[in-house]
């Protein structure tokens, strides 16, 4: 058999091929040498080669490590890296002019913290990762404030940790909402000094703040599109007197539901509804509302929507206001599972209302005790005719205290057709300020009741503490035709400074008073019967008196007295019919 022998030339092309082909992988290991993990020596820049290990400034094919306890400083407009990862307690700094591009998807993996101010971070690829894990946070405080130099946010697939916290101090179009363009859900989320009003475009529906919502110096509105149905938010804090949140903004199509944890107001404004329009929004705080620094929290404000909102916890007010609807009509409803406190500050007293110069019904529920010292209404009239009109209705599952601030039930010193106030509380302790169930006038039939299912304990300690059911006789020459029923279960005490007030009913309604057990006066000027109307005055167990000046019947009118225990009079003075012309019916058991 004949082999033919290669020619030369065939050799040489052979054995150049396997040249080139070994130069090339010498090439590529040479190339892959310098493609390696820096991790940080310590504090330092970031283009000094002492601050990395392997020594020399990172590159765009290098992942990158922030260890522990290290802080660098991207200080120059060129920093590369392929991928970042932040550990618990280190700090990246991105100053001014200053900028690192991040160049694989392997992206940012953060459980320190991130602080983007005044420079910028470019992510190169689509669907690179952004991650920042429980403790991680990231300041983002862009010197490019634009949608193209947003792309940590617009290029990257996004995985908060409920314990993360994301701060935005700067943000490219308060018409482009932060949930459409982060893919996760946040952890806790700051924003801080943002300029304009956000119109969140109900993002935050669908990715949901799960730690806590904090404001400072910014307006924040979760919709303004009638999609937000039910949005739930960690917690809700509101830093100062510039930090702004409302719910919705103009008409909803029908109604809404916010959830959250606790809700602290230090200033500031939550609105539930903002601006002309209709809807029900309904708040649930799921822990407890604590407002101080003159904030506000108003459940419908210039609108004509419903509001009802439930604390499942308490309600502290310092300084500070409660308004359930301003300047609107609409229906409010306030349960309150805990406490309610409302507390003078100097002479700076909260404010809590259930409806200001609207009309509708305020209702409010309160299974804990309320401790008032501001100044508190179901519904108020400041002075705008044709609105303050609703009913009011309170139920207190506690103790009432009060001592200082003014407390009417409904206050109308304007209109003459006011609506009925209902009051029920466990046990009374009032020992100053102003206290009326209603200062207002209804021309037609109206009752206003106030009810004790326990003790009541009234205490004046000046001359000008004023107690009264039904409060207004006369509004611009019309007569108050308000009926009053007082009834308590528990021992009635009446003590304190003889010259203050304590009058059942000043309008001209019938006027019925139940005391069932033990009734004790002994100071203050006591007036039943204040104005001419009809009184049942009825008590079923002993009745003392040691103390201050006693109308049972004071004004014209038909009376009936029942008093069917022991009648002790030892002190102070007892009118039982000032004018005694009119029909009067007594009977005393002794």
């Amino acid at each position: 058999m004949h082999i033919s022998q290669p020619t030369t030339n065939s050799s040489h092309y052979i054995m150049s091929k396997k040249n080139l082909l070994l130069f090339i992988f010498f090439i590529v290991l040479h190339l892959t040498s310098f493609a390696v993990t820096k991790t940080t020596t310590g504090n330092g820049n970031w283009n000094s080669s002492s601050t990395w290990s392997p020594s020399g400034q990172p590159s765009s094919s290098d992942d990158v490590i922030i260890a522990t306890g290290h802080s660098p400083n991207v200080n120059v407009s060129n920093a590369q890296c392929k991928s970042l990862t932040i550990q618990t307690g280190a700090t990246v700094l991105i100053g001014n002019s200053k900028k690192l591009t991040v160049n694989n998807t392997a992206g940012l993996n953060i459980s320190g913290t991130l602080n983007i101010n005044g420079g910028n971070i470019t992510i190169v690829n689509n669907s690179t990762n952004f991650v920042i894990n429980a403790g991680g946070a990231v300041n983002w405080n862009p010197g490019d404030n634009s949608s193209g130099g947003a792309t940590l946010f617009g290029k990257c697939i996004e995985n908060f940790s409920p314990t993360s916290t994301l701060t935005i101090r700067k943000w490219y179009s308060t018409s482009v909402g932060l949930g459409t363009v982060v893919s996760s859900n946040f952890g806790n989320l700051t924003i801080s000094g943002v300029s304009g009003i956000w119109q969140m475009q109900n993002s935050l529906q669908t990715r949901t703040v799960q730690g806590l919502l904090t404001i400072t110096s910014s307006y924040v509105v979760l919709d303004n599109t009638g999609a937000i149905s039910n949005t739930t938010i960690g917690s809700i804090h509101l830093t100062n007197s510039s930090a702004y949140l409302d719910f919705y903004n103009g008409t909803h199509p029908g109604s809404f539901s916010v959830t959250t944890g606790n809700v602290t107001i230090a200033g500031g404004e939550l609105d539930g509804f903002y601006t002309a329009g209709t809807g029900t929004c309904n708040f649930t705080i799921n822990g407890n509302l604590d407002m101080t620094s003159y904030g506000y929290l108003v459940g419908s404000h210039n609108h004509n929507g419903h509001f009802n909102i439930t604390i499942n916890g308490n309600a502290s007010l310092n300084r500070s206001y409660f308004w359930g609807i301003n300047n609107g009509s609409g229906n409010i409803t306030i349960n309150i599972t805990g406490d309610l406190t409302t507390t003078k500050n100097g002479s700076t007293y909260s404010e809590f209302y259930g409806i200001v110069d609207g009309n509708g019904n305020s209702t409010l529920t309160i299974n804990g005790s309320f401790s008032n010292q501001g100044y508190f209404d179901l519904i108020w009239n400041t002075g705008v005719t044709g609105v303050g009109n609703g009913n009011g209705s309170m139920t207190i599952g506690g103790t009432f205290t009060q001592s200082d601030g003014d407390f009417r039930g409904i206050w109308n010193a304007t209109t003459t057709n006011s609506g009925s106030c209902s009051i029920t509380i466990d046990t009374l302790n009032y020992s100053g300020g102003i206290f009326m169930v209603a200062y207002s006038c209804a021309s037609g039939s109206v009752n206003h009741s106030f009810s004790v299912t326990g003790k009541a304990t009234i205490t004046f300690s000046n001359s000008s503490n004023i107690f009264r059911g039904n409060g207004l006789a006369t509004l611009s020459g019309t007569q108050n035709n308000s009926s009053f029923t007082f009834t308590c279960n528990g021992p009635f005490e009446i003590n304190g400074n003889a010259s203050a007030e304590f009058s059942a009913n000043t309008g001209y309604g019938s006027e019925t008073i139940l005391l069932q057990s033990t009734t004790s006066f002994s100071g203050g000027t006591i007036n039943f019967g204040f104005t001419e109307h009809d009184i049942n005055f009825t008590t079923t167990d002993q009745f003392t008196i040691t103390g201050g000046t006693i109308y049972l019947s004071k004004n014209s009118g038909n009376s009936t007295i029942n008093l069917n225990q022991n009648v002790l009079l030892n002190g102070g003075t007892l009118n039982v019919k000032t004018i005694p012309e009119e029909q009067m019916s007594i009977s005393v058991e002794t």
